[in-house]
């Protein structure tokens, strides 16, 4: 069966990636000592687009940027480019095309060129044909993103799957292997502890494998072009194309937990060569999964973040303080007292009265643990503090029908509840807050008290999920 058929028997669910928006990418690129393109106007050229979740998003956050996305599955498009027609997005399209055909398809120049879980799933002339796309349609100062499957890593994910393409070996059917390697992973799972070495690699791939939806073990783990590739020759495959290297969109993934000196010796070791550092970064850490910015060769990339240019960025909390997050320092809650709209750094730095060394560097510690975000220039999002608070068209088209929502800043937020989805549907800017009460309460049956309300819709605004409230006219 051919991929397209296959998608389109089997949908692939769509989902958004917020490592990939305009705004994470730009922000990477410029602490690795790039320009990047402006964020608000930007072209974005998604390929291997789906069902156009990642797209929507940021259409929607984005309203003055111009988005394509690109996919093979005829039955993503038009689910696609019907949300996009429910929503009244005018600023994204959506196109049936081959990766293979768009380097020579007249696409346009783009800002920003995504490649979310393509590159390690497509046989080699695809992958070539990709890289050749990104250089092709990329603006001279602009920014690729590809994630992929990568080793050390990528060599034990695929004796998990070898092992379970065996033990599926009497089935032909995609659906029935996906469910026969399902339960070969929820089988060994229940048989292994993390007592010992071998253990503790299982410990930490089975729980998601065993399980994993059909259709994501399916166009994944079990497709038949699943390869994942050493980053060196992930590298090499881009210099061939003219583009190179800049850095990892996700910031936990900049580098490793060490020493100065253990810095110092893979250096060495590397010879002073960015790509061998990498390669000995992901050994040390047994990577399988990058994230990886490309922009044309010949810039200047820095080998690290320059930590001169945080004082630039804006700055919020990723999520609820937890106990461990009272430090002396005390960003955490100056950053949530602020939430959610990020603050500037003067503006942190004047309320901490804080060294802006010591800060800048205590931001950066606390990115690449996942405790605050970085914006260079972060999405417009609402508050909760407003008499008739209104969540966005597309969080409430999808509390109706999915699992999950888009937040204004490219992440997603699990759907596990009644009453956050009828939350969802109601706060549509018509009702207020006793509205929304009384309305919840004919609806689930469930009392909500006014603090209950009020906590609530703070969450959803710390999640990106609220409007920012209009602008004044004149």
């Amino acid at each position: 069966m051919s991929q397209q058929l296959l998608y389109d028997e089997i949908p692939y669910t769509s989902f958004p990636h917020s490592p990939s928006h305009p705004d994470q990418l730009a922000t990477v690129a410029f602490l690795h000592c790039l320009q990047p393109p402006a964020v608000n106007g930007c072209r974005v050229l998604e390929l291997g687009c789906g069902a156009g979740a990642n797209l929507l998003g940021m259409a929607y956050g984005l309203p003055g940027a111009r988005l394509v996305g690109i996919d093979l599955a005829h039955g993503a498009i038009e689910r696609a480019r019907g949300d996009a027609r429910t929503l009244g997005l005018r600023n994204v399209e959506f196109e049936v095309g081959d990766v293979r055909d768009a380097a020579v398809s007249g696409l346009g120049e783009f800002d920003y060129v995504i490649a979310h879980g393509l590159y390690a799933w497509i046989d080699q002339p695809a992958r070539e044909a990709l890289m050749a796309t990104c250089a092709a349609c990329l603006a001279p100062d602009g920014i690729a993103y590809m994630s992929f499957n990568t080793h050390p890593g990528g060599h034990f994910r695929r004796s998990l799957r070898e092992l379970a393409l065996w033990h599926a070996r009497e089935h032909r059917e995609p659906a029935e292997r996906a469910q026969r390697s399902r339960e070969l992973f929820a089988s060994l799972r229940s048989l292994r502890d993390d007592s010992d070495p071998w253990g503790a690699l299982l410990a930490a791939e089975l729980p998601e494998l065993s399980v994993a939806p059909t259709d994501h073990l399916v166009h994944d783990l079990l497709n038949e072009d699943w390869e994942p590739v050493w980053f060196a020759d992930f590298a090499a495959a881009a210099q061939r194309s003219g583009l190179q290297y800049v850095g990892e969109a996700s910031f936990h993934r900049t580098t490793g937990p060490w020493e100065p000196e253990v810095e110092a010796e893979l250096w060495r070791l590397a010879e002073g060569d960015r790509v061998a550092y990498q390669q000995f970064v992901d050994f040390m850490l047994w990577r399988r999964f990058r994230d990886s910015l490309l922009c044309h060769a010949g810039h200047a990339v820095s080998d690290h973040f320059d930590r001169g240019r945080v004082p630039a960025l804006r700055f919020r909390s990723s999520g609820p303080l937890a106990e461990q997050d009272a430090r002396p320092d005390g960003i955490l809650p100056t950053l949530a007292a602020h939430s959610p709209q990020p603050i500037t750094f003067e503006q942190l730095r004047a309320e901490l009265d804080a060294d802006p060394g010591r800060l800048a560097e205590a931001l950066l510690d606390l990115a690449r643990h996942g405790r605050v975000t970085m914006h260079l220039e972060p999405p417009m999002v609402g508050v909760a503090e407003v008499a008739r608070p209104r969540v966005t068209g597309l969080a409430r088209m999808q509390a109706i029908e999915g699992d999950f929502c888009t937040t204004l800043f490219g992440g997603i937020v699990r759907l596990d509840g009644s009453v956050i989805r009828t939350l969802l549907r109601l706060a549509d800017g018509s009702r207020d807050r006793e509205q929304i009460r009384a309305e919840i309460a004919r609806t689930s049956g469930t009392a909500v008290a006014p603090q209950q309300l009020d906590a609530a819709l703070h969450d959803l605004a710390a999640m990106g999920l609220l409007e920012p409230a209009p602008a004044e006219p004149g």
